[in-house]
């Protein structure tokens, strides 16, 4: 039942989690995603706190975020740089990833961001990115996007 999954969180994820502690669930999982490959995307990488946190611990991986807003791709750029981690990061659409062949990434995971689109959307975005990658990795944060 959505509307009681953050208070059952406890039940599936080994951490405590509330509704205002989703970084704790994000570095749970973000743990996790390095021990599925080394080459490793993220989408609508926003301010790109997630790329510079796996690079940091994982520096031998191969790690770029995308993503669609051109504004965010420089405050992204900016961010990697001023935390000193080479990280590229470019403007690109996760449901538009041609300049990628077929299962050229390992793992492909964004956060928060299934539920900004529709749900024709979300499966087309989804379709792409396992054409793209082997895993697909997301958190979905809210009971509305939960229950879609």
């Amino acid at each position: 039942n959505p509307s009681r999954w953050h208070r059952n969180i406890f039940n599936y994820y080994p951490i405590n989690y509330a509704p205002n502690n989703y970084h704790e669930l994000t570095k749970h999982w973000l743990d996790k995603i390095p021990t599925l490959g080394d080459r490793i995307m993220e989408v609508g990488c926003y301010s790109a706190l997630s790329l510079i946190w796996l690079k940091s611990n994982f520096p031998e991986k191969d790690i770029i975020g995308i993503d669609i807003n051109l504004n965010v791709v420089h405050y992204a750029r900016t961010r990697a740089y001023f935390f000193q981690k080479d990280i590229p990061i470019y403007c690109g659409d996760g449901c538009d990833l041609k300049s990628y062949g077929g299962k050229s990434k390992d793992v492909i995971f964004h956060t928060g961001l299934l539920e900004h689109l529709e749900p024709e959307e979300r499966i087309k975005m989804l379709k792409e990115q396992l054409r793209v990658a082997q895993y697909v990795l997301f958190t979905v944060p809210t009971d509305k996007g939960l229950e879609e």
